[in-house]
């Protein structure tokens, strides 16, 4: 079924060998780069029961799409994973192979979430299938998904992510950071990074207020220095405001900066910044039931953010 409206006109440049591209899951950003994909020319059929008219309309782009696994992957290169959930996804390409529905030499993008193992485990079976996988999540969220300035730190073969990289160009720029499970491990380091800098922020700006600082003006002195980024501009600007939505769970970053912690002790790595962070993230989401909330929310944790000696 083909969703159609007009289109704002090929990006242009080289597509490629692998123009067919099977897309899963629309959540959060999914749609935004179905979009852009489409957008460059690419074939895009989604798994999705159906893709709104209004948001078609407003992101002006072509994609088909089907409830049915197998028609979504019939005659793909490129399968694109955005489940939320690694299990699902997993399962419906083990389901799809036994059917004899995935196309050989199928090339799999996964850019969900996972844990390192989990892709491992995946990437040897696709091998051993005669499937290639690419284990590429991606940083820069729902503003780099809609600009198109994403960015993909994928593990997998050298040679498959060279072939894959107009694909990635659609979406924003990759970089090849390892073998499989390389990937997720990067995602987990910028989660932890970013966990530790807001609390270290929040720690910071209870210091500049409580020494009668000017909050906005040492904020603005940061940026134009040596330590300006995109935290401090967008999730540190949320907690100036304090807004705790949009972006990152506070329950998702815990998860992930505990299993950043399991991974490093299977290297013999302890990492007690790390360590500290979840400490505070887990009083945030189950004594105080911030889980919802955003990265923001840290900066009104009772174990990481400064408070006043007796």
């Amino acid at each position: 079924m083909l969703c159609k409206y007009r289109r704002l006109g090929d990006l242009g440049g080289y597509l490629g060998n692998f123009y067919r591209i099977s897309f899963w899951g629309l959540n959060g950003q999914g749609r935004d780069m179905a979009c852009n994909l489409a957008q460059s020319g690419y074939e895009v059929t989604v798994l999705a029961a159906s893709i709104c008219p209004d948001d078609c309309e407003k992101t002006h782009c072509d994609l088909r799409h089907t409830l049915d696994a197998r028609e979504s992957v019939s005659g793909a290169h490129v399968l694109l994973n955005m489940l939320e959930d690694f299990c699902e996804f997993q399962g419906k390409l083990h389901k799809l192979h036994d059917e004899g529905g995935l196309p050989d030499g199928l090339h799999i993008i996964h850019c969900g979430d996972a844990t390192p193992q989990q892709v491992v485990t995946l990437g040897a079976w696709a091998r051993g299938h005669g499937y290639v996988l690419i284990d590429a999540p991606s940083t820069g969220g729902a503003l780099g998904a809609k600009q198109a300035s994403l960015s993909f730190a994928a593990g997998g073969d050298a040679i498959a992510i060279a072939n894959c990289a107009p694909i990635f160009g659609s979406m924003g720029h990759v970089t090849r950071v390892g073998e499989i499970g390389s990937g997720q491990i990067c995602r987990l380091g910028n989660q932890a990074i970013a966990a530790v800098f807001v609390g270290v922020f929040s720690e910071v700006m209870a210091l500049v207020k409580a020494s009668g600082g000017d909050a906005e003006a040492f904020r603005s002195a940061l940026r134009s220095g040596f330590n300006d980024n995109r935290l401090l501009t967008l999730m540190c600007e949320r907690v100036m405001r304090q807004n705790f939505s949009g972006g990152a769970s506070a329950e998702s970053v815990l998860s992930d900066l505990q299993t950043g912690v399991d991974v490093a002790s299977q290297f013999g790595l302890t990492m007690p910044l790390m360590e500290k962070a979840e400490e505070a993230f887990s009083d945030l989401v189950h004594r105080e039931g911030r889980g919802a909330d955003n990265y923001a929310a840290i900066s009104q944790s009772k174990l990481l953010v400064a408070t006043e000696k007796a």
